[in-house]
């Protein structure tokens, strides 16, 4: 049995075939990835992207954002090329692209680096989801820095942003906590 190779020209019929596998489904593979931080799946994935027919969305790039998180030291640095990539595929980055970035430097403790960001993204129209000040806040808790955490919250109740019992929580009892021992 002799078998022959088709070319591309053989394959065009003039009727454009869908994807085999709808971009929703490559999202969950990527939202798996994002959740283990195993950005070398999540790239795999995107390599792959072309053989089903796909390209990456808003979505996808969210995800492949988040999987960055496990990267250490260049996570920041990819994060910031995958923005690039998103401007230049067409793609809105919006304030959950750059929370994903911002995650990224804050696990790597560029504290200054993030508040930077956030005083110049608005500049840029850029809204960030609230996730983003309330993980900052919590990081400023953790480094014992009750001042900024102060700062922070009431800065987020002035614009009438809801802020989580855990956040309101942790803040009270670490003031309560550094009141008693000055006692």
């Amino acid at each position: 049995l002799e078998t022959q190779r088709l070319s591309d020209e053989d394959l065009d019929v003039g009727v454009s075939i869908p994807p085999l596998v709808p971009i929703s489904a490559i999202n969950i593979i990527l939202y798996a990835c994002a959740l283990q931080r195993s950005p070398e799946r999540a790239f795999g994935t995107l390599k792959q992207l072309h053989f089903f027919g796909l390209e990456p969305n808003l979505e996808s790039y969210h995800y492949l954002l988040a999987s960055c998180r496990g990267l250490h030291p260049q996570g920041i640095t990819l994060g910031e090329a995958f923005l690039g990539e998103m401007k230049r595929q067409g793609l809105e980055v919006d304030g959950e692209a750059h929370h994903q970035v911002l995650m990224t430097m804050l696990d790597h403790r560029k504290v200054k680096r993030v508040e930077e960001e956030i005083e110049r993204l608005p500049y840029h129209g850029v809204v960030l989801p609230d996730k983003t000040f309330f993980a900052l806040a919590h990081f400023y808790l953790n480094q014992h820095n009750l001042s900024a955490a102060y700062n922070l919250i009431k800065s987020l109740e002035s614009r009438d942003v809801v802020i989580p019992s855990v956040l309101r929580h942790r803040y009270t009892s670490m003031v309560a906590r550094e009141g008693q021992q000055k006692q």
